[in-house]
């Protein structure tokens, strides 16, 4: 039977807020600043990444109210295993913060594609050092979901949020593809395909492995 922690409106609303206040409203202004939002002074405006318009705006605070409720259901746990907590948590933030000093300060402020990340080339916008910071912590919160699964699973092979949170990340890695399709349709790359997804495979390969990673612990797990 399941077990499920709902968490007050009043929280779930400040979750929402610093989702939002960190993460896309940030990158909303400096795509209004540097004219990226709906113009054209880049290759592709913000408001074609269909990632960022549902995914930052809708899927992202869902998913953080949805996680906070399952560590507070498994909070025990995760804390009696303090050792293993304290080493997870270094692990998935060196992860973390490999992918974002690299999508950060190497291959988006030197693109002409993310133009809402910087103001002139190769100089981070205020926009994008506080969506780095945003995105460092954010990717600590789903990597340490995923590292944590397996037990969680084992603990509560049917909850309700376990299920509901995998559903959340398998649509939003799902959006890269359209982000993909849409990017290299502008860039006038898609006619060759292959070429553009050797160029962009992480667009197609997240997603990839996460369904794959689901699949094999439900099949794992599975009672």
């Amino acid at each position: 039977m399941d077990k499920t922690m709902e968490l007050s409106k009043f929280k779930k609303t400040i979750i929402i807020l610093i989702t939002l206040l960190f993460g896309f409203i940030p990158m909303f202004i400096s795509a209004i600043l540097t004219d990226s939002f709906i113009g054209d002074k880049y290759d592709l405006p913000m408001i074609f990444y269909i990632s960022i318009m549902f995914g930052d705006l809708v899927l992202l605070p869902i998913f953080n109210i949805k996680f906070v409720e399952l560590f507070y259901e498994n909070k025990k746990n995760i804390i009696a295993k303090k050792y293993k907590t304290i080493g997870k948590i270094i692990l998935v933030s060196v992860l973390s913060a490999c992918i974002n000093l690299y999508s950060h300060f190497i291959l988006w402020p030197n693109d002409n594609i993310t133009g809402f990340m910087d103001f002139h080339k190769g100089e981070l916008a205020i926009g994008g050092w506080v969506h780095f910071f945003f995105s460092f912590l954010q990717m600590i919160i789903v990597f340490y979901y995923l590292i944590e699964l397996p037990e969680i699973i084992k603990a509560n092979k049917s909850n309700k949020l376990i299920r509901s949170l995998q559903k959340l990340l398998i649509i939003f890695v799902l959006l890269q593809i359209p982000d993909f399709i849409l990017r290299n349709i502008k860039l006038n790359t898609i006619n060759n395909f292959i070429g553009a997804l050797l160029t962009d495979w992480p667009s197609v390969a997240v997603p990839i492995v996460m369904i794959a990673y689901f699949t094999f612990l439900q099949i794992k797990y599975r009672k």
